[in-house]
């Protein structure tokens, strides 16, 4: 729901023929294209990201929570404020970890002690193969949400078409894009080099481009190059974590 209601919020942030483009000369030869929208920018983003990955975490330690009280019979009662699903990042961490004061089926012990990020990496066809570094960035996105510490930036570009024009006519010798974030009005997204035939000075130059600009996280990698699809992973992970538990206790 909160993966759905961002992806709405960012096809509305940024309509169409909202932006305009501005290039200056940022020495000889060298000029800079900035992107100045005629729009507001504000947006809940990041609390709806931070949202997202609160209610998967808080998935994981209902699971925990639950499955302590199916084995005891009864509500867990021993170190409620430290019982919630193990994500760690040190065995010590792990083996301090109130779930060893329950009475959690050994099965499930032993499989969340397989999967810890401290774990080495599994085979390739082993199905938990990268699950544990999976969990670990959500319990650490998760965590950053808590301090409202999560940056959701706009960065261009990852596809870019463009047409140059100068007076008088020059020749375009380099294009590199910069890393840049219109939420937070960093607008210089092209460096490019130019120069003309003769050598003489350029007057002006005129840029026309359109631009497509991704969300992205700064501490989530894009292994699918989208984050749509990541957060598609990340929900699968946590999917994959209760089916783990429910056929425990089949």
């Amino acid at each position: 729901m909160h993966g759905d209601a961002m992806a709405r919020e960012w096809t509305t942030l940024l309509p169409k023929e909202t932006h305009s483009v501005t290039v200056e000369q940022e020495d000889d030869g060298t000029w800079v294209a900035s992107a100045t929208f005629g729009i507001s920018l504000e947006n809940n983003l990041a609390l709806e990201v931070g949202e997202f990955f609160y209610q998967l975490r808080s998935s994981l330690d209902g699971a925990i929570w639950q499955a302590v009280a199916i084995a005891e019979g009864t509500e867990p009662t021993a170190d409620i404020d430290r019982l919630e699903f193990p994500i760690c990042i040190a065995k010590r961490q792990f083996e301090q970890s109130a779930i060893h004061k329950s009475k959690l089926p050994q099965e499930l012990k032993d499989w969340l002690a397989s999967i810890q990020p401290y774990c080495a990496v599994k085979p390739l066809d082993d199905p938990d193969r990268g699950l544990g570094a999976t969990l670990e960035l959500i319990h650490d996105m998760a965590r950053k949400d808590r301090h409202r510490r999560l940056r959701v930036v706009a960065a261009v570009p990852t596809a870019l078409e463009m047409g140059f024009s100068s007076v008088p006519p020059a020749t375009i010798t380099s294009v590199e894009g910069i890393r840049c974030n219109f939420l937070e009005g960093e607008s210089k997204f092209l460096r490019f080099t130019a120069a003309t035939e003769d050598g003489s000075p350029i007057d002006k130059i005129q840029l026309a481009t359109g631009l497509k600009i991704e969300i992205a996280i700064d501490e989530i990698p894009l292994w699918e190059q989208r984050l749509d699809r990541e957060f598609v992973r990340f929900v699968g992970a946590v999917v994959y974590v209760l089916q783990r538990f429910e056929a425990v206790f089949a």
